[in-house]
């Protein structure tokens, strides 16, 4: 073997030798081994569950303005999926009074729960309470819901759920009992069936009227919900509407058009009419209502 051809061996077998010399010397590699090595003890002992539930309770505060706390938090940090056995939140914007929530599954973008603007892709809920109220004169000057952070959401599940309506000036509440909603993706958003039953609608001092059952297609594009198909079975006959909800400045506004054949004396007690009314007729009208 002659020199040159020595030395070019000795440059061909050398120059990785090189790299990976340089590669081993580098902080970032050096970096990446240290958390490859602590990542999973780390993860057992909770620390990158409890750094999620903050940047989580972080996330709700500022896009509700009320007050989160979270408890009970796992974290599968190769997929950002987090379990939570407690969730409470309270004095939020808007129409939201409250909300809790026991059984939960949350999925998010790993980098999102470490850094960056948190948008929550997927939730599931075995149990869950939201608390609506009248928007008051303080609340409509203030921020307004935001509700970006469903803006990506893809994937819902919730059983046994509970919304409660409590009006002032509106004077008429709603508690929507068994409350289940299913949604997957469909066409860049999300969509799906609710259903919820029993309602009990009240209106001032008036008897409460019972609502039997209440199902729905629904979807989701933030930031507007709408409902397709809505039905309504109860004393007073069955209602069909079509309804778009949106989150405006200063609340909801919800606005359709709804129909059936309904029976007018349970009808008009439960919206408050002074007349009395008895008998059958047929409803066809358009509805707007802000909250």
């Amino acid at each position: 073997m002659t020199r040159r051809s020595a030395r070019r061996c000795d440059h061909g077998w050398g120059q990785p030798s090189l790299v990976r010399t340089r590669l081993r010397g580098s902080p970032w590699f050096a970096f990446a081994l240290l958390l490859l090595a602590c990542l999973p003890s780390q993860a057992e002992e909770g620390y990158l569950a409890g750094f999620a539930a903050r940047k989580l309770e972080a996330a709700l505060e500022q896009a509700t303005g009320g007050d989160a706390t979270l408890s009970g938090v796992e974290l599968r940090p190769i997929d950002g999926v987090l379990t939570i056995a407690d969730l409470s939140l309270s004095g939020g914007r808007g129409p939201l009074a409250s909300l809790h929530g026991k059984g939960l599954t949350v999925a998010a973008s790993s980098w999102q729960l470490l850094g960056g603007d948190l948008r929550i892709l997927r939730i599931e809920a075995d149990d869950l309470r939201i608390e609506l109220s009248e928007v008051t004169e303080k609340k409509q000057a203030g921020e307004s819901l935001d509700v970006r952070i469903l803006s990506e959401l893809r994937r819902v599940r919730i059983d046994h759920g509970l919304m409660v309506y409590r009006g002032s000036t509106m004077a008429f509440s709603l508690d929507a009992d068994g409350l289940r909603i299913l949604g997957e993706p469909a066409g860049g958003a999300v969509g799906g069936v609710v259903t919820a039953g029993p309602l009990q609608w009240r209106r001032g001092d008036a008897p409460a009227q019972e609502i039997a059952t209440l199902q729905a297609r629904w979807h989701w594009q933030a930031p507007r919900l709408t409902l397709e198909a809505l039905q309504l079975t109860g004393d007073f006959g069955t209602v069909q509407a079509n309804a778009l909800v949106s989150f405006t400045g200063t609340g909801l506004v919800i606005r359709g058009d709804a129909s059936g054949e309904v029976e007018l004396e349970p009808l008009a007690t439960a919206i408050g009419a002074q007349q009395t009314l008895k008998g059958r007729a047929g409803l066809k009208t358009r509805f707007r209502a802000a909250f």
